[in-house]
């Protein structure tokens, strides 16, 4: 079903007068179905001059551009590819821009008869400076009321092939495109001996690093980071092949164990928020301007942000209805700033992402995790699944409030505890440290046996964490936590578990993760 159109209440015909133009532009859109999706081309006129510019938008629900926004394709090998399909005949769907407060007012042609439909304001990202294409977004809103009744129908003839040699000029440009293109990883990392960001640029399909991009300021490095839509291309490695990547999915963010500094580690997933969205949480979460002073700040102790609802907001069908409380910091903390905003679920997923957060006043980074129990209950789209940490938080606060709900449990009630041998004394044999899966988990399994029978053996799980990308320290009362809560429902001997608790810091520290025993 197409997205619906709508028309201006008390729309004036005729010429234009006051704030509006007195000369709409004409334009077109192209579009093809693609099974249930279309795909379009856009052609208007620039903001300033005549000249025409494109948007390639994928994966519509028909030619009518819903209101919201929309990314628009930079790849040149996608537009290449759509660029030729469309010469050889796409459906044409009439457009005219209008004018009103220095701003493109967009209008699609009624089927039913000659007059025009109103869409929408039109907001769009400019194409590469001298190039037609390609537009990099495009954002399609909806006027104040007030604002809606100075808005006129074009008074426009329909049928016209003036644009039409420009926009095939347009399209053979784009499908002329020749070069090659690589699929890359980026990983931002530090050079702590030039107190540097770096970005180390890898080949997907080999891992094998092809180029690479420093600076001082964190500002060059976002921008770097969202190369391909604040610039609408890809840059270029050293041999001149074109570096793709997602910057939504694409980057890590390394965790940095800073040398001479004891137990000191930075996380750089503190700027995933700011890499997914500039403006995130509106300068309530600022980050150092440099590099230099990432580096100059220092560990501080870990902090808990409790997740609220406001249910008036909620209520009201306010997308921004929840609140943070920060938990274990002083309340001169700049981070108290969080405290004063409505979020949005979006706005927590990013946070929970960022092991570490930044008290740009105090000079401290914080290990930060989340509490997200007022959450349980939530449904959340699978696009939420992006998100690893939030699930992870999800998860463990739905874990603990089942637990909770166990203890209520009368003890006669409780199930027995397993028994693995029928053996006095339990020995270890060994602990099994080994990687898995795709989330690079850190697996540790207990092979255990009777003192007295040791070809009796039972191998249980006893411990699993998230690998860091560096080898950041691990508590030993975590280890201690996980392998305690892991061997709950086993009938052994504290002695044993405790031996079992050392036994994998071992194995920990064998595989180049420091313990602290703080």
């Amino acid at each position: 079903m197409p997205w619906p159109t709508w028309r201006v209440r008390n729309v004036r015909r005729g010429p234009y007068s006051g704030s509006s133009s007195a000369h709409p532009k004409k334009g077109l859109i192209l579009w093809s179905d693609a099974g249930d999706e279309v795909n379009l081309w856009l052609f208007f006129p620039e903001r300033t001059g005549h000249r025409m510019v494109a948007a390639l938008i994928l994966g519509q629900s028909s030619e009518t551009l819903r209101p919201g926004w929309h990314p628009c394709v930079v790849d040149p090998e996608q537009l290449k590819a759509k660029a030729e399909m469309a010469l050889e005949g796409w459906k044409e769907q009439p457009i005219v821009v209008t004018s009103m407060e220095s701003r493109h007012v967009l209008w699609m042609r009624a089927e039913e008869d000659s007059t025009w439909l109103f869409l929408g304001v039109m907001d769009y990202g400019s194409p590469p400076s001298g190039q037609r294409l390609p537009v990099r977004w495009l954002r399609i809103s909806h006027p104040e009321v007030q604002t809606q009744g100075i808005l006129q129908q074009p008074a426009i003839a329909i049928d016209s092939d003036e644009t039409s040699s420009e926009i095939e000029e347009i399209l053979r440009e784009a499908a002329s495109w020749t070069g090659e293109i690589a699929d890359v990883d980026c990983l931002v990392t530090v050079d702590e001996k030039e107190r540097v960001f770096a970005v180390l640029f890898e080949r997907r399909s080999d891992g094998r690093r092809i180029a690479s991009r420093t600076t001082n300021r964190t500002d060059e490095l976002l921008h770097l980071l969202r190369y391909p839509l604040t610039e609408g291309g890809f840059p270029e490695a050293e041999d001149g092949t074109l570096m793709r990547w997602n910057y939504l999915s694409d980057v890590r963010y390394d965790d940095v164990f800073l040398k001479g500094k004891t137990r000191e580690w930075l996380s750089l997933s503190l700027l995933k928020p700011l890499v997914h969205s500039p403006r995130f949480l509106s300068g309530c979460y600022p980050v150092p301007e440099t590099c230099e002073g990432l580096l100059r700040t220092r560990l501080g102790d870990d902090i808990t942000l409790v997740v609220d609802i406001d249910e008036k907001n909620r209520q009201a069908g306010s997308k921004s209805f929840l609140r943070a409380r920060v938990i274990d910091v002083s309340e001169s903390s700049g981070l108290r700033r969080l405290e004063s905003m409505f979020l949005r679920p979006f706005d927590i997923a990013l946070l929970a992402e960022c092991e570490q957060i930044v008290d740009t006043e105090r000079r401290l980074r914080h290990v930060m995790q989340l509490d997200v129990t007022s959450l349980l209950g939530m449904k959340f789209s699978s696009w939420y699944s992006r998100f690893e940490r939030f699930s992870e938080f999800l998860m463990a606060a739905a874990e603990e409030a089942a637990a909770a709900e166990a203890e209520f449990i009368e003890e006669d009630e409780v199930t027995e505890k397993v028994s693995l041998f029928d053996a006095e004394e339990v020995n270890v044999v060994r602990i099994d440290l080994y990687e898995r899966g795709r989330e690079r988990r850190l697996v540790a399994d207990a092979v255990l046996s009777p003192t007295r029978d040791m070809e009796s053996q039972a191998t249980i799980r006893v411990f699993e964490m998230r690998i860091l990308n560096t080898r950041a320290p691990v508590g030993y009362e975590h280890v201690d936590l996980i392998v305690t809560r892991y061997l709950k429902g086993y009938d052994l001997q504290k002695d044993l578990i405790d031996e079992i608790v050392d036994y994998v810091c071992e194995r920990l520290e064998d595989e180049g993760f420091p313990i602290t025993y703080d």
